[in-house]
């Protein structure tokens, strides 16, 4: 073997070597979209919070996210952990207009009860049923034995939202902000997911979250029920995911134009029971 064949030969060693070492560029603009898997897990990416039931504890739904090379990393916001333990990662292995393939890394046991490596294969949910444009919205939502976000909320001409908030939300007592038109379409486009023959909620025990609607469409359409999916069989999940993202809407409203310098959340009794400043 000649020297110039050594050579040659260890060039293209190196050059693969290095290829290994090179991290898939991730394209961030598809990031951003409603993931679910089978219609019931959801991983709702938004312009820098992370709305999931991932984490199978009522109590942390809306997280901060980043990405570092090829991983999504999301920041806990309500944590009496230290700070190693306020980050979930996950790598990202495979990002189109279409999937979101995710391999759990690392993150807190009480939060991520996940083995290391664990895959989670999302879709985007492109699903719609109807092309309905919302006029007016109602929506509240009761206590439970737990923790579960207690709101009313309103949805007016011109985009305009107010909310009332009572128990594990984001703010206290009664605001109004005035929507962008992403953040009116991404609620118009999940409630054109909802088969509206399946539009109704069942009774439900006394210890179960129940909800209340009106909703009211620009082609004169009036929707109204209120219940619980508790005792439904055949629950439309649309409708499921519909509510589990009204009942955190203030979290991530405030969250999406909030660094987290500053964050107070209050019990049933409006009384403050956490705090975190600089």
């Amino acid at each position: 073997m000649t020297i110039k064949t050594l050579i040659i030969l260890s060039v293209i060693v190196f050059c693969i070597s290095c290829k290994k070492d090179i991290k898939p560029t991730i394209q961030t603009e598809y990031l951003k979209s409603d993931w679910v898997i089978s219609d019931s897990l959801c991983l709702y990416i938004e312009d820098s919070t992370v709305l999931t039931d991932i984490s199978p504890f009522g109590y942390e739904n809306v997280f901060k996210y980043f990405i570092s090379g090829d991983s999504l990393i999301l920041r806990r916001i309500m944590t009496p952990w230290k700070k190693s333990d306020f980050n979930a990662v996950f790598k990202i292995l495979e990002l189109s207009k279409d999937k979101l393939n995710l391999q759990f890394i690392r993150g807190h046991e009480n939060v991520f009860p996940y083995s290391p490596n664990k895959n989670f294969y999302f879709i985007n949910n492109r699903n719609r049923k109807n092309n309905k444009i919302i006029k007016y919205l109602e929506f509240s939502s009761s206590y439970c034995f737990g923790h579960c976000p207690v709101i009313d909320l309103k949805i007016e001409q011109d985009s305009m939202l107010f909310i009332k908030c009572f128990r594990s939300t984001r703010s206290n007592g009664l605001f109004q902000h005035k929507l962008t038109k992403v953040e009116f379409d991404r609620i118009n486009q999940k409630f054109n997911r909802i088969n509206l023959d399946s539009f109704h909620l069942g009774s439900a025990p006394v210890d179960v979250q129940s909800y209340s609607f009106l909703i009211q469409t620009e082609d004169t359409l009036t929707l109204r029920c209120s219940g619980s999916s508790f005792s439904i069989n055949k629950f439309d999940n649309n409708f499921s995911l519909f509510i589990y993202y009204l009942t955190n809407l203030d979290w991530l409203i405030e969250l999406n134009k909030s660094n987290l310098d500053s964050l107070s959340i209050q019990d049933n009794s409006n009384r403050q029971f956490y705090k975190r400043t600089k």
